[in-house]
């Protein structure tokens, strides 16, 4: 099982200072690899597409815990949107999107409320904080874009494999 908090000053000495965005990152990559039960990958095992609204924190934090980085070529910033990660292992294509719940994606908040709450997005039950999709298959034939809801829900190819994961939400 994949441990965030394990990843913790890696992501720091790629990102350079500590925020919500980044550690949403951290606990969204941990989350996907755990639920396809994937290791960090060391070359081009997984393949991450993220989205972000304004700031590229959560990229970082995803790039950090997963392995998936701009000089490997398996990570892609889908453009602005919501707060999201796609992670799809690239043999099988077997695929997760991970997104924060509700209230979880912080805005901008002053220096110590913005600690304040990344101690407790550290510390959150995984369900508590993150929404992980069913398990899909990611197809050639599909889009670079990920499923904006859950898999079960998206058409186009893509094709909800089991309500549950290894790690699973």
């Amino acid at each position: 099982m994949i441990d965030p908090k394990a990843f913790l000053k890696t992501a720091l000495l790629l990102h350079g200072h500590e925020c919500p965005e980044m550690v949403l990152g951290l606990r969204a990559g941990a989350a996907a690899m755990n639920w396809l039960g994937v290791a960090r990958s060391a070359e081009d095992q997984l393949l991450a597409l993220v989205q972000f609204p304004e700031t590229p924190c959560f990229a970082d934090g995803v790039q950090a815990i997963t392995g998936c980085t701009v000089g490997k070529g398996n990570i892609r910033v889908l453009g602005r949107g919501p707060l999201s990660l796609t992670l799809i292992e690239q043999v099988t294509r077997r695929a997760v999107r991970v997104a924060p719940r509700g209230d979880t994606a912080p805005s901008r908040l002053p220096d110590e409320a913005a600690e304040t709450f990344l101690r407790r997005l550290l510390r959150a039950p995984e369900k508590q904080i993150l929404s992980v999709s069913a398990e899909f298959r990611y197809g050639a034939s599909n889009p670079i874009h990920p499923p904006s809801g859950p898999a079960e829900a998206i058409d186009g190819g893509l094709t909800a494999v089991k309500a549950g994961g290894a790690g699973g939400a």
